[in-house]
């Protein structure tokens, strides 16, 4: 049904969304508030018992992974605009 009328899979418009987003985080000033939350890590405070939590960065690098990006050409890649939408 999704290829006859050309539409994409819910997972997948997710995931380029995500992406899209994560580009414009990267985008930003290492020192803007959005960009220092997301790219930290918890240096304080306890930790969950039973295991950690996934952070944003451990789903960040599955998405890159997914889309077979790699991850060390992230910025690179995200910093043009044009070539990160597609």
């Amino acid at each position: 049904m999704r290829r006859r009328a050309k539409v994409q899979s819910m997972e997948c418009m997710v995931m380029q969304r995500q992406l899209r987003w994560v580009g414009h985080i990267i985008r930003m000033s290492p020192n803007r508030l959005p960009r220092r939350l997301l790219c930290s890590e918890l240096h304080e405070g306890p930790h969950s018992r039973g295991g950690q939590m996934k952070r944003f960065s451990d789903h960040v690098k599955l998405l890159l992974k997914k889309c077979q990006i790699p991850p060390g050409q992230l910025e690179a890649l995200a910093a043009d605009r044009l070539v990160w939408r597609e």
